[in-house]
C-alpha cells in the first residue's frame, strides 16, 4: 500500500509540475485556452451590492466608475486594479450579474492579465516581468515571479493552480 501511495503521490506531483511548466512556457492566450469560463454574460453591471465584501465601500468610487460596463473575466465578473502602494494594486472582481464584490487572495506587483473566455488570471503579468527584469542581476525576487490562479464560480475566490 505504501509503495502505491508513494507512486501515485509521484506521479501526481510531476504531472502539476508539467502542467504549471507548460503554462509558464507558453503565450498567455495559450494558456487561457485550456481552462474556459462557459458562456460570456452580455450584462452590463446595473449596480454594486456593497454590503458583499467589508472593503467594497472603501473602494466606492473605483468601484462605482464600473457600472454600466460589461465583463472581462471569466465570463461574468468585471476586473478592478487599485494602486496599494508602490508596485501594489489590489484586485477586485465583480459579478456583472449581481454586483457582488470580491477581492483577490493576493497584491500584484506588475498587474494582472486575464480573459473575459477565461477562468485564468496571472498575477505579474509575465511581459512585464520580462521587461522589468531585463536589468535585474541573476535570480528574481520572490514578488516578482508570475503565479496562476484560476476562478473557482463554486467557491466564488480565486485559487492557486496548484491547489
Amino acid at each position: 500500500m505504501k509503495i502505491f501511495a508513494r507512486k501515485y503521490l509521484k506521479k501526481t506531483c510531476l504531472n502539476w509540475l508539467l502542467l504549471v511548466g507548460t503554462l509558464v512556457a507558453e503565450e498567455p492566450t495559450e494558456s487561457f485556452s485550456r481552462f474556459p469560463a462557459g458562456p460570456v454574460s452580455a450584462n452590463k453591471l446595473a449596480k454594486i451590492d456593497w454590503d458583499s465584501h467589508p472593503k467594497a465601500k472603501t473602494y466606492r468610487t473605483r468601484l462605482g466608475e464600473l457600472v454600466g460596463s460589461k465583463a472581462d473575466f471569466a465570463g461574468h465578473y468585471k476586473v478592478l486594479e487599485v494602486g496599494a502602494g508602490t508596485m501594489a494594486s489590489r484586485v477586485f472582481l465583480v459579478g456583472t450579474d449581481t454586483g457582488r464584490v470580491y477581492l483577490a487572495p493576493f497584491v500584484a506587483s506588475l498587474g494582472v492579465k486575464y480573459s473575459v473566455e477565461s477562468r485564468l488570471m496571472l498575477e505579474n503579468d509575465p511581459q512585464a516581468v520580462r521587461d522589468y527584469a531585463r536589468d535585474l542581476p541573476e535570480g528574481r525576487p520572490d514578488w516578482l515571479k508570475t503565479r496562476f490562479w484560476l476562478w473557482d464560480e463554486g467557491r466564488k475566490q480565486l485559487v492557486p493552480l496548484h491547489e
